[in-house]
């Protein structure tokens, strides 16, 4: 017990980068054939390149996307860079630059990202055994138009993209997309694009992540029992609370407690959970996320003895983008002088960017937590040592992210101000 803590309470060292010829896979289900290996040449650790952008993105998305009816957010930064790091392939000029600044990459060019996410790919697909993370990519194809190579080899070779022509006039188009989004999110994600498809698609980019993990000290279900959770406008409502007593990776300053919990025996995967102390607001602790403190909050977990309670629920979240990324920078791609003559061949229309809309799905409860998020593209014509025993109580609105501590990438992060809202 004590070695594995030890491990789980040091931060660990990046090695030095190796150029590689990798190879990066589909994700399979057990008794699925294998599918066609696809050959990228990125560096071993080019992923650790996409650290900044992930965590910066989730920094701005968390507090500018629209909450839901229960001002709950979820989102997942990594799909959604990865599916503006396939776009940025098929744009040019400044679109191509506000995309890149969207993705808070500035600094990157494309040779640079595209061996990035190979990377990404690579290490997801060779993340621990005793816990499930995938992600996948598509591009779909009014049949009318011609994906131009250079694009098709590039989102094949570095994303693993299928690339499929649909008939965008056949009510089966969406029903395939839509089962695709199923398979690659374990079918906790059911539709993203809804029939009949609109007469000026050009294509779908589609991004799917999906996170299965158990929590390395589970909590015990005979202790679950349900009590209220205070909600933003001050009244509450009942909902089951989980209770743990371990020593775990803890976090406090003048404006929050914090508790690392992490998942399967390796611990490379973690929840983070930030609950404001009184006096404090879930949005203030928000608008403290920033690149500077987020390194110096991870760095300063230290493991203690404690006891945590955390609601046990499950939320689904979907988002349209398109705002966010227009403040975030990325404008020209929404309007009518987007610079997107790289995607197909055809050179009748302009191409425009009509839609980024992203869905989530996060369970947690006693054995350890399930996330999916899919992002959709759109492209249309236009005309320490141990310190005192802590009490870490998400009775209140709460912040939590969920990351990969080794390549300190953001696959998801929200703030739940009802778990109540979809149990």
């Amino acid at each position: 017990m004590m070695n594995k803590k030890a491990i789980l309470s040091t931060v660990i060292s990046t090695a030095l980068l190796l150029t590689a010829c990798g190879t990066v896979k589909a994700p399979t289900k057990k008794g699925e054939p294998e599918p066609e290996k696809i050959t990228a040449s990125f560096g071993k650790e080019d992923y650790l390149n996409l650290s900044g952008p992930t965590n910066d993105l989730g920094m701005n998305l968390v507090p500018k996307a629209k909450p839901d009816d229960n001002g709950n957010v979820f989102v997942s930064p990594v799909s959604l860079l990865m599916a503006l790091s396939m776009l940025q392939n098929g744009a040019e000029g400044q679109t191509k630059e506000e995309i890149i600044k969207a993705m808070q990459a500035t600094g990157m060019d494309a040779e640079s990202i595209n061996r990035a996410n190979a990377s990404l790919l690579n290490h997801i697909q060779h993340s621990a055994d005793d816990l499930t993370l995938q992600t996948a990519n598509s591009i779909w194809v009014n049949d009318q138009y011609t994906l131009q190579d250079k694009f098709k080899k590039i989102t094949h070779d570095y994303y693993l993209a299928e690339a499929e022509a649909i008939d965008s006039s056949n009510p089966k188009s969406a029903d395939r997309m839509n089962e695709w989004v199923q398979k690659a999110t374990n079918n906790k994600i059911g539709e993203i694009v809804q029939s009949p498809l609109d007469d000026s698609l050009v294509l779908f980019l589609l991004n799917a992540v999906y996170f299965k993990a158990s929590w390395t000290y589970p909590f015990d279900e005979s202790l679950t029992k349900n009590d209220e959770f205070q909600l933003t406008d001050g009244s509450v409502t009942e909902v089951p609370f989980m209770q743990l007593n371990e020593e775990l990776p803890y976090l406090e300053t003048e404006q929050f407690q914090a508790v690392s919990l992490p998942y399967g025996e390796q611990g490379n995967m973690k929840m983070d959970i930030y609950v404001p102390k009184e006096g404090h607001s879930i949005d203030g602790v928000l608008s403290s996320w920033t690149a500077e403190n987020r390194e110096n909050w991870n760095d300063s977990f230290e493991g203690r003895p404690g006891s945590v309670r955390l609601p046990k629920f499950q939320l689904d979240y979907e988002v349209l983008l398109n705002d966010v990324l227009q403040e975030l920078g990325m404008e020209k791609a929404f309007s009518d002088d987007a610079e997107l003559g790289t995607l197909v061949e055809e050179e009748k229309e302009r191409l425009v960017v009509s839609k980024v809309l992203q869905k989530t799905y996060l369970s947690v409860d006693e054995k350890g937590t399930e996330a999916a998020g899919v992002t959709s593209i759109a492209i249309d014509t236009t005309s320490a040592p141990a310190g005192e025993p802590f009490e870490f109580n998400a009775d209140k609105p709460f912040f939590l992210t969920i990351r990969d501590q080794k390549a300190d990438i953001l696959l998801f992060a929200g703030k739940i101000s009802n778990p109540a809202s979809n149990n």
